[in-house]
Protein backbone atom coordinates (compact mmCIF):
# COMPACT_ATOMS: atom_id res chain seq x y z
CA UNK A 1 0.00 0.00 0.00
CA UNK A 2 1.11 3.56 -0.81
CA UNK A 3 0.62 6.24 1.84
CA UNK A 4 0.26 9.93 0.95
CA UNK A 5 0.73 12.67 3.55
CA UNK A 6 -0.94 16.05 3.02
CA UNK A 7 -1.46 18.96 5.38
CA UNK A 8 -5.01 19.50 4.13
CA UNK A 9 -6.95 18.00 1.23
CA UNK A 10 -7.88 20.83 -1.12
CA UNK A 11 -9.58 20.58 -4.52
CA UNK A 12 -6.25 20.03 -6.32
CA UNK A 13 -5.17 17.19 -4.02
CA UNK A 14 -8.63 15.64 -4.26
CA UNK A 15 -8.52 15.60 -8.07
CA UNK A 16 -5.12 13.89 -8.05
CA UNK A 17 -6.16 11.26 -5.52
CA UNK A 18 -9.43 10.61 -7.37
CA UNK A 19 -7.42 9.96 -10.53
CA UNK A 20 -5.36 7.31 -8.72
CA UNK A 21 -8.45 5.32 -7.66
CA UNK A 22 -8.41 1.84 -9.19
CA UNK A 23 -4.89 2.35 -10.53
CA UNK A 24 -2.84 1.97 -7.33
CA UNK A 25 -3.63 0.85 -3.78
CA UNK A 26 -3.29 3.90 -1.55
CA UNK A 27 -4.48 5.76 1.53
CA UNK A 28 -4.25 9.46 2.41
CA UNK A 29 -3.43 10.91 5.82
CA UNK A 30 -4.68 14.48 6.11
CA UNK A 31 -3.08 16.31 9.01
CA UNK A 32 -5.88 18.84 9.60
CA UNK A 33 -9.36 19.44 8.23
CA UNK A 34 -9.05 23.25 8.27
CA UNK A 35 -6.16 25.69 8.02
CA UNK A 36 -5.59 29.44 8.20
CA UNK A 37 -4.19 29.83 4.69
CA UNK A 38 -7.01 28.68 2.40
CA UNK A 39 -10.79 29.10 2.68
CA UNK A 40 -11.56 26.03 0.62
CA UNK A 41 -14.87 24.30 1.23
CA UNK A 42 -14.50 21.01 3.09
CA UNK A 43 -14.19 18.01 0.77
CA UNK A 44 -15.94 14.75 1.56
CA UNK A 45 -13.78 12.07 -0.01
CA UNK A 46 -15.07 9.10 2.01
CA UNK A 47 -16.80 7.59 -1.01
CA UNK A 48 -13.88 8.17 -3.37
CA UNK A 49 -10.75 6.87 -1.63
CA UNK A 50 -9.54 5.88 1.82
CA UNK A 51 -8.40 8.79 3.96
CA UNK A 52 -8.05 9.72 7.61
CA UNK A 53 -7.91 13.18 9.18
CA UNK A 54 -5.77 13.52 12.30
CA UNK A 55 -6.98 16.89 13.64
CA UNK A 56 -9.83 19.35 13.06
CA UNK A 57 -7.47 22.33 12.69
CA UNK A 58 -3.82 23.33 13.01
CA UNK A 59 -3.89 23.56 16.80
CA UNK A 60 -2.21 20.30 17.76
CA UNK A 61 0.81 19.29 19.78
CA UNK A 62 3.93 17.53 18.60
CA UNK A 63 3.37 14.52 20.88
CA UNK A 64 -0.23 14.07 19.68
CA UNK A 65 0.94 14.32 16.08
CA UNK A 66 3.66 11.70 16.55
CA UNK A 67 1.29 9.38 18.41
CA UNK A 68 -1.40 9.49 15.72
CA UNK A 69 1.04 9.11 12.84
CA UNK A 70 2.64 6.11 14.57
CA UNK A 71 -0.79 4.54 15.04
CA UNK A 72 -1.60 4.75 11.33
CA UNK A 73 1.83 3.59 10.20
CA UNK A 74 1.24 0.48 12.34
CA UNK A 75 -2.24 0.09 10.83
CA UNK A 76 -1.34 0.60 7.16
CA UNK A 77 2.30 -0.60 7.07
CA UNK A 78 2.91 1.20 3.75
CA UNK A 79 5.42 0.00 1.18
CA UNK A 80 5.91 3.60 0.01
CA UNK A 81 5.31 6.94 1.74
CA UNK A 82 4.91 10.17 -0.24
CA UNK A 83 5.90 13.02 2.07
CA UNK A 84 5.37 16.76 1.35
CA UNK A 85 8.68 18.55 1.76
CA UNK A 86 11.23 18.31 4.53
CA UNK A 87 10.52 21.26 6.82
CA UNK A 88 7.25 20.48 8.62
CA UNK A 89 7.12 18.40 11.78
CA UNK A 90 4.70 15.89 10.20
CA UNK A 91 7.10 15.45 7.27
CA UNK A 92 10.08 14.70 9.48
CA UNK A 93 8.11 12.38 11.77
CA UNK A 94 6.74 10.53 8.73
CA UNK A 95 10.25 10.18 7.29
CA UNK A 96 11.45 8.68 10.57
CA UNK A 97 8.48 6.31 10.74
CA UNK A 98 9.00 5.35 7.10
CA UNK A 99 12.56 4.33 7.85
CA UNK A 100 11.47 2.37 10.95
CA UNK A 101 8.84 0.50 8.93
CA UNK A 102 11.22 -0.10 6.01
CA UNK A 103 9.01 1.93 3.68
CA UNK A 104 10.45 3.66 0.65
CA UNK A 105 10.14 7.39 1.31
CA UNK A 106 9.41 9.76 -1.57
CA UNK A 107 9.74 13.51 -1.05
CA UNK A 108 7.18 15.73 -2.82
CA UNK A 109 8.48 19.22 -3.48
CA UNK A 110 7.92 22.38 -5.48
CA UNK A 111 10.72 24.36 -3.81
CA UNK A 112 13.27 26.18 -5.96
CA UNK A 113 16.59 27.83 -5.21
CA UNK A 114 15.20 31.32 -5.74
CA UNK A 115 11.78 31.17 -4.08
CA UNK A 116 13.20 32.60 -0.84
CA UNK A 117 16.48 33.64 0.76
CA UNK A 118 18.72 30.64 1.43
CA UNK A 119 21.15 30.16 4.33
CA UNK A 120 24.20 27.89 4.24
CA UNK A 121 23.46 26.10 7.54
CA UNK A 122 19.86 25.33 6.59
CA UNK A 123 20.87 24.16 3.12
CA UNK A 124 23.42 21.82 4.71
CA UNK A 125 20.67 20.46 7.00
CA UNK A 126 18.38 19.87 4.00
CA UNK A 127 21.15 17.93 2.26
CA UNK A 128 21.44 15.67 5.31
CA UNK A 129 17.68 15.08 5.49
CA UNK A 130 17.35 14.39 1.76
CA UNK A 131 19.82 11.52 2.00
CA UNK A 132 17.12 9.48 3.76
CA UNK A 133 14.64 9.77 0.88
CA UNK A 134 14.49 7.11 -1.83
CA UNK A 135 13.05 9.25 -4.63
CA UNK A 136 11.35 12.54 -5.41
CA UNK A 137 8.15 13.76 -7.04
CA UNK A 138 8.66 17.42 -7.95
CA UNK A 139 6.81 20.12 -9.83
CA UNK A 140 9.12 20.81 -12.78
CA UNK A 141 12.47 21.91 -14.17
CA UNK A 142 13.51 24.44 -11.53
CA UNK A 143 12.60 22.01 -8.77
CA UNK A 144 14.83 19.33 -10.31
CA UNK A 145 17.65 21.87 -10.50
CA UNK A 146 17.25 22.71 -6.82
CA UNK A 147 17.32 19.06 -5.72
CA UNK A 148 20.49 18.53 -7.76
CA UNK A 149 22.01 21.58 -6.08
CA UNK A 150 21.20 19.95 -2.73
CA UNK A 151 23.07 16.84 -3.81
CA UNK A 152 20.03 14.60 -4.36
CA UNK A 153 21.05 11.67 -6.55
CA UNK A 154 18.00 9.36 -6.39
CA UNK A 155 15.33 9.10 -9.11
CA UNK A 156 13.23 12.22 -9.67
CA UNK A 157 9.96 12.55 -11.59
CA UNK A 158 7.90 15.64 -12.40
CA UNK A 159 4.14 16.22 -12.29
CA UNK A 160 3.63 16.99 -8.59
CA UNK A 161 1.78 20.25 -9.36
CA UNK A 162 -0.94 19.52 -11.91
CA UNK A 163 -4.67 20.25 -12.07
CA UNK A 164 -7.66 18.42 -13.48
CA UNK A 165 -7.67 20.01 -16.92
CA UNK A 166 -11.11 18.60 -17.75
CA UNK A 167 -12.77 20.77 -15.08
CA UNK A 168 -11.96 23.99 -16.95
CA UNK A 169 -13.95 25.55 -19.75
CA UNK A 170 -11.60 26.00 -22.66
CA UNK A 171 -13.21 27.88 -25.51
CA UNK A 172 -10.08 29.89 -26.34
CA UNK A 173 -12.40 32.55 -27.74
CA UNK A 174 -12.01 35.34 -25.17
CA UNK A 175 -10.30 37.92 -27.36
CA UNK A 176 -12.55 40.67 -25.99
CA UNK A 177 -12.19 39.55 -22.35
CA UNK A 178 -10.34 41.15 -19.43
CA UNK A 179 -7.03 40.57 -17.67
CA UNK A 180 -7.29 38.42 -14.55
CA UNK A 181 -5.15 37.89 -11.47
CA UNK A 182 -5.90 35.01 -9.08
CA UNK A 183 -4.06 34.61 -5.79
CA UNK A 184 -3.77 35.57 -2.16
CA UNK A 185 -3.44 39.27 -1.39
CA UNK A 186 0.02 38.98 0.16
CA UNK A 187 3.31 40.78 -0.46
CA UNK A 188 4.86 37.94 -2.48
CA UNK A 189 2.17 38.28 -5.15
CA UNK A 190 3.38 41.81 -6.03
CA UNK A 191 -0.15 43.14 -6.51
CA UNK A 192 0.53 46.81 -5.77
CA UNK A 193 3.28 47.01 -8.41
CA UNK A 194 0.97 45.22 -10.84
CA UNK A 195 -1.70 47.88 -10.15
CA UNK A 196 0.85 50.65 -10.69
CA UNK A 197 1.72 49.08 -14.05
CA UNK A 198 -1.95 48.66 -14.91
CA UNK A 199 -2.54 52.35 -14.12
CA UNK A 200 0.18 53.34 -16.62
CA UNK A 201 -1.35 50.95 -19.18
CA UNK A 202 -4.79 52.57 -18.81
CA UNK A 203 -3.31 55.99 -19.55
CA UNK A 204 -1.73 54.74 -22.78
CA UNK A 205 -4.82 52.99 -24.19
CA UNK A 206 -8.06 54.71 -25.22
CA UNK A 207 -10.24 51.71 -24.38
CA UNK A 208 -8.27 49.60 -21.85
CA UNK A 209 -9.30 46.16 -20.71
CA UNK A 210 -10.42 45.71 -17.12
CA UNK A 211 -8.36 43.89 -14.51
CA UNK A 212 -10.20 41.29 -12.42
CA UNK A 213 -8.67 40.50 -9.03
CA UNK A 214 -9.69 37.18 -7.46
CA UNK A 215 -8.50 36.53 -3.92
CA UNK A 216 -8.26 37.97 -0.43
CA UNK A 217 -5.66 38.65 2.23
CA UNK A 218 -4.07 41.23 4.48
CA UNK A 219 -3.31 43.62 1.59
CA UNK A 220 -6.96 44.03 0.63
CA UNK A 221 -7.32 47.43 2.33
CA UNK A 222 -4.16 48.76 0.63
CA UNK A 223 -5.41 47.47 -2.73
CA UNK A 224 -8.83 49.07 -2.26
CA UNK A 225 -7.20 52.37 -1.29
CA UNK A 226 -4.94 52.31 -4.38
CA UNK A 227 -7.93 51.65 -6.63
CA UNK A 228 -9.92 54.49 -5.08
CA UNK A 229 -7.11 57.09 -5.02
CA UNK A 230 -6.18 56.44 -8.65
CA UNK A 231 -9.71 56.41 -10.04
CA UNK A 232 -9.66 52.76 -11.08
CA UNK A 233 -12.99 51.70 -9.57
CA UNK A 234 -14.51 51.09 -13.02
CA UNK A 235 -11.47 49.24 -14.35
CA UNK A 236 -10.27 47.08 -11.44
CA UNK A 237 -12.89 44.66 -10.16
CA UNK A 238 -12.45 42.86 -6.82
CA UNK A 239 -14.16 39.47 -6.76
CA UNK A 240 -12.93 38.30 -3.34
CA UNK A 241 -11.98 34.71 -2.56
CA UNK A 242 -13.66 32.25 -4.92
CA UNK A 243 -14.08 28.51 -4.71
CA UNK A 244 -12.76 26.44 -7.60
CA UNK A 245 -16.06 26.24 -9.52
CA UNK A 246 -16.34 30.03 -9.54
CA UNK A 247 -12.70 30.36 -10.63
CA UNK A 248 -13.49 28.07 -13.57
CA UNK A 249 -16.30 30.43 -14.60
CA UNK A 250 -14.15 33.52 -14.19
CA UNK A 251 -11.31 32.12 -16.29
CA UNK A 252 -13.76 31.09 -19.01
CA UNK A 253 -14.59 34.76 -19.72
CA UNK A 254 -11.09 36.22 -19.28
CA UNK A 255 -8.63 37.31 -21.96
CA UNK A 256 -5.40 36.35 -20.18
CA UNK A 257 -3.82 35.70 -16.78
CA UNK A 258 -1.27 37.90 -15.02
CA UNK A 259 0.91 36.43 -12.25
CA UNK A 260 3.69 38.94 -11.35
CA UNK A 261 4.88 37.30 -8.12
CA UNK A 262 8.28 38.16 -6.67
CA UNK A 263 8.32 34.70 -5.08
CA UNK A 264 6.29 31.65 -6.16
CA UNK A 265 7.34 28.03 -5.75
CA UNK A 266 5.22 26.96 -8.74
CA UNK A 267 1.95 28.80 -9.56
CA UNK A 268 -0.96 26.38 -9.99
CA UNK A 269 -3.13 29.20 -11.29
CA UNK A 270 -0.97 29.14 -14.43
CA UNK A 271 -1.95 25.47 -14.91
CA UNK A 272 -5.57 26.56 -14.58
CA UNK A 273 -5.14 29.33 -17.14
CA UNK A 274 -3.54 26.90 -19.61
CA UNK A 275 -6.37 24.41 -19.05
CA UNK A 276 -8.72 27.27 -19.95
CA UNK A 277 -6.64 27.91 -23.12
CA UNK A 278 -5.60 31.38 -21.93
CA UNK A 279 -2.35 33.20 -22.74
CA UNK A 280 -0.33 34.22 -19.68
CA UNK A 281 2.00 36.91 -18.36
CA UNK A 282 4.13 35.21 -15.69
CA UNK A 283 6.92 36.44 -13.46
CA UNK A 284 10.32 34.94 -14.20
CA UNK A 285 10.52 34.21 -10.45
CA UNK A 286 7.65 31.70 -10.65
CA UNK A 287 8.72 28.08 -10.37
CA UNK A 288 6.56 27.10 -13.35
CA UNK A 289 7.87 29.70 -15.79
CA UNK A 290 10.32 27.43 -17.68
CA UNK A 291 7.72 24.67 -18.12
CA UNK A 292 4.43 26.51 -18.64
CA UNK A 293 5.41 29.63 -20.60
CA UNK A 294 6.56 28.53 -24.06
CA UNK A 295 5.12 30.67 -26.83
CA UNK A 296 1.80 31.07 -25.03
CA UNK A 297 2.66 34.34 -23.33
CA UNK A 298 5.46 36.37 -21.85
CA UNK A 299 7.83 36.22 -18.92
CA UNK A 300 8.15 39.44 -16.97
CA UNK A 301 10.63 40.92 -14.50
CA UNK A 302 8.43 41.32 -11.39
CA UNK A 303 10.57 44.17 -10.06
CA UNK A 304 10.16 46.26 -13.20
CA UNK A 305 6.91 48.18 -13.40
CA UNK A 306 7.63 49.17 -16.97
CA UNK A 307 8.34 45.62 -18.07
CA UNK A 308 4.88 44.70 -16.78
CA UNK A 309 3.44 47.74 -18.61
CA UNK A 310 5.13 46.66 -21.84
CA UNK A 311 3.72 43.13 -21.58
CA UNK A 312 0.21 44.44 -20.87
CA UNK A 313 0.45 46.66 -23.95
CA UNK A 314 1.76 43.78 -26.07
CA UNK A 315 -1.15 41.60 -24.99
CA UNK A 316 -3.61 44.42 -25.62
CA UNK A 317 -2.26 44.91 -29.14
CA UNK A 318 -2.27 41.26 -30.18
CA UNK A 319 -4.19 40.53 -33.34
CA UNK A 320 -6.98 38.00 -33.02
CA UNK A 321 -4.89 35.53 -35.02
CA UNK A 322 -1.88 36.00 -32.70
CA UNK A 323 -4.12 35.62 -29.67
CA UNK A 324 -5.68 32.38 -30.90
CA UNK A 325 -2.23 30.96 -31.66
CA UNK A 326 -1.21 31.60 -28.03
CA UNK A 327 -4.44 29.96 -26.88
CA UNK A 328 -3.59 26.86 -28.88
CA UNK A 329 -0.09 26.74 -27.40
CA UNK A 330 -1.60 26.93 -23.90
CA UNK A 331 -3.86 24.03 -24.83
CA UNK A 332 -0.91 21.90 -25.98
CA UNK A 333 1.09 22.67 -22.84
CA UNK A 334 -1.84 21.86 -20.56
CA UNK A 335 -2.08 18.42 -22.17
CA UNK A 336 1.56 17.76 -21.27
CA UNK A 337 0.96 18.74 -17.61
CA UNK A 338 -2.05 16.62 -16.74
CA UNK A 339 -3.28 14.15 -14.14
CA UNK A 340 -1.92 11.40 -16.39
CA UNK A 341 1.58 12.81 -15.88
CA UNK A 342 1.01 12.73 -12.12
CA UNK A 343 -0.21 9.13 -12.26
CA UNK A 344 2.73 8.03 -14.39
CA UNK A 345 5.25 9.56 -11.98
CA UNK A 346 3.55 8.07 -8.91
CA UNK A 347 3.53 4.64 -10.55
CA UNK A 348 7.23 4.82 -11.40
CA UNK A 349 8.15 5.93 -7.89
CA UNK A 350 5.99 3.34 -6.14
CA UNK A 351 6.91 0.34 -8.28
Amino acid sequence: MVLFLVNRIGPYHHDRFEYLVGKIDFVVIEICGRDKTYKWDAIDCTNDYKSVTLFDNESYGLFSLAKKLTKYFFQFRPSHVFIPGWAKSYSLISLLLGKLFASKCIVMSDSTKGDKRRFFALEALKKSILKFFDGALVAGTRQIEYLKLLGFKKEVYTGYDVVNNTVFKNSGKNFQGDFIFIGRFIDEKNIILMLEAFLVYTKKIEFPRKLILVGDGHLRSAIEEFIKINGLTELVILKGFLQRDDIVEQLSISHSLILPSISETWGLVVNEALASFLPVIVSDKCGCCLDLVQGNGYLVDPKSKFDIVDKLLEFHNLSEEQYELMCQKSKLLSEQWSLEKYLSSVKHLSS
